[in-house]
């Protein structure tokens, strides 16, 4: 699944523009009219429409992407084990989708180490083409980090990860809530003024897009930094 997703006018209008519903009802449209696209069901993960995203999916005639998307939907939705049950089937391809599903579905098992071992498929870390779907491994891998308690190496990954989504101009966090990420690893390191402006930028914008999932990762890590009832 390389090609150039943002290319995708639904997806390219989720990811860079508020609020994702308009982009969002045109992904639907164009897969209602058209079939399985891979990047108008990423258009609807990014919305945060999952159950759209899982059925569009189930309704594709087979495929690695149908499978990788599923799974990220799946995972998102917390049903870690299905999604990674689907992951599991196409991931040896060393689609990025299917790898990021996978070892975020290990790290809800608290299995951080199986991650890291999925995730070297992609190749070495964190010299990753620039790719939309090789942000989402960053930040998996950040996650990764911060539960292995390796917070400045988290950091440099969150801030790398950062970096690309704002040159792609992707402002949706609901494409990868990569702010929640930044701001654990920033207050992991005693940096809690970037913790805090990372975490205030993601609720924000998730807010503005009307994503529902980062804002609440976003009001988590708020609660652990700032010691409050989120």
């Amino acid at each position: 699944m390389m090609l150039d997703v943002l290319d995708f006018p639904a997806l390219a209008a989720v990811a860079r523009h508020a609020p994702a519903a308009p982009g969002a009802d045109q992904a639907q449209t164009w897969l209602a009219a058209h079939g399985f696209h891979p990047a108008a069901v990423l258009a609807l993960i990014a919305a945060g429409r999952l159950e759209k995203a899982e059925d569009a999916c189930d309704a594709a005639p087979g495929g690695d992407s149908a499978l990788a998307l599923r799974a990220l939907a799946r995972v998102r939705l917390g049903r870690a084990r299905s999604g990674e049950a689907d992951a599991r089937r196409v991931v040896a391809g060393g689609d990025p989708f299917a790898i990021a599903a996978l070892a975020d579905a290990l790290l809800e098992r608290s299995a951080p180490a199986d991650a890291e071992r999925w995730l070297a498929l992609a190749g070495p870390s964190p010299r990753w083409p620039e790719h939309l779907g090789h942000s989402f491994l960053l930040d998996t891998l950040a996650r990764v980090r911060l539960a292995q308690r390796r917070a400045p190496e988290a950091l440099k990954l969150a801030r790398e990860c950062a970096r690309r989504q704002r040159a792609l101009n992707v402002r949706n966090p609901g494409v990868v809530a990569w702010g929640s990420t930044l701001a654990a690893a920033a207050a992991a390191t005693g940096r809690t003024g970037e913790a805090l402006d990372a975490a205030d930028e993601q609720l924000d914008l998730a807010r503005a897009f009307g994503v529902a999932r980062p804002q609440r990762l976003a009001l988590n890590v708020l609660a652990q930094i700032t010691g409050a009832a989120a």
